[in-house]
């Protein structure tokens, strides 16, 4: 469905009013999702995000991205990329035999210090439910006294909502995911929120690999 959707974004057929008027058409998906959560650990980062940490991980971020296109370009161009002072995070719901091969090659690229993945069941959701409940997180962040949402980058997979950001202080983390856990849609928060300054924590429900 989101691959649906996004290649009619892409090609400029519709404007913002529409798509919320076609994303009626599109029924919701009963699928049951579960999805899966893995760290691989490696090299600590504790520096507080710079404006050189920023050009460095959009750089690392653009060669993972175009590394995952040449490796297969529709399920590449899908999986969404996300670096914060070298850690890469992996979110989506790419298909069954693109997940192993998109961590593998992912991990092959220098500069990567810790890769987290949160996949979904493949077409899971409803896709005018989650852009809804993701449009309430936002307005929520937004409306929070203390909170700047820049600081907070979210996906939305059938009401579960993966928060992803640099912010200043383990309270901001803490307030954060207390906002998107009363917020409208969602049903479960996965945090892959990092705090300045200190060794990043994966979930503790995530399956933890080394090498």
């Amino acid at each position: 469905m989101r691959r649906n959707l996004a290649i009619i974004i892409l090609s400029g057929f519709l404007s913002v009013s529409e798509l919320a008027g076609c994303a009626l058409l599109i029924p919701s998906s009963a699928v049951d999702v579960v999805p899966t959560i893995a760290h691989f650990g490696y090299e600590a980062a504790v520096d507080q995000r710079t404006i050189g940490d920023m050009a460095a991980d959009t750089d690392l971020q653009l060669r993972i991205k175009q590394k995952l296109m040449q490796l297969r370009a529709k399920e590449g161009f899908f999986l969404n990329v996300y670096v914060y002072q070298g850690r890469v995070f992996l979110v989506g719901d790419p298909p069954e035999d693109f997940k192993e091969p998109a961590v593998r090659f992912t991990l092959q690229e220098e500069g990567v210090l810790s890769l987290d993945y949160c996949f979904f069941p493949l077409n899971s959701g409803s896709l005018l439910g989650d852009f809804a409940a993701a449009c309430a997180l936002r307005v929520n962040l937004i409306l929070e006294p203390g909170i700047s949402s820049s600081w907070v980058d979210t996906e939305v997979y059938s009401g579960h909502v993966v928060l992803l950001g640099v912010v200043e202080a383990e309270s901001d983390a803490k307030q954060i995911v207390e906002v998107a856990e009363n917020s409208s849609g969602i049903n479960k928060v996965i945090n892959f929120l990092l705090v300045q300054g200190k060794i990043y924590t994966p979930p503790a429900d995530s399956e933890i690999i080394t090498n």
